[in-house]
């Protein structure tokens, strides 16, 4: 009987490599990848905006239920209310104006069903 102490590890576990790394990323020319790259770090911006006004919304609503009825904390409640509802309004603005814009000016890619790629100007070989 082997133990661990007296073989390899390799002989055990076997050999250890890296895992392959984000797909998209590494496949095609750069410029494919930094504009895959871009398109997800805009998702992920305006999916954090999201979260963000959902939660200011949501601890506004907490303070309105636990003010007890003391107008003070009411009006706090509702000022956080009306905030995130404004962020709300905000965060869709400019996503109805980036969209707009990137359409306009020839900027997005939306040729493959169910993703979105920014075409950054460049050189192309015809």
């Amino acid at each position: 009987m082997k133990l661990l102490a007296q073989g390899k590890v390799e002989d055990i576990f076997g050999k250890i490599t890296p895992p392959p790394g984000p797909r998209a990323l590494n496949e095609g020319d750069i410029g494919r990848n930094v504009t895959a790259l871009f398109a997800f770090a805009i998702n992920g911006v305006f999916v954090l905006g999201g979260i963000i006004v959902l939660l200011y919304f949501i601890w506004g609503s907490i303070d309105w239920v636990m003010s007890g009825g003391e107008k003070e904390n009411l009006e706090k409640a509702r000022k956080k209310i009306r905030n995130a509802f404004v962020g709300l309004i905000v965060l869709i603005s400019a996503f109805v104006i980036w969209i707009f814009i990137t359409s306009t000016f020839g900027l997005i890619d939306a040729s493959t069903p169910g993703q979105i790629r920014f075409k950054l100007p460049g050189f192309e070989n015809n």
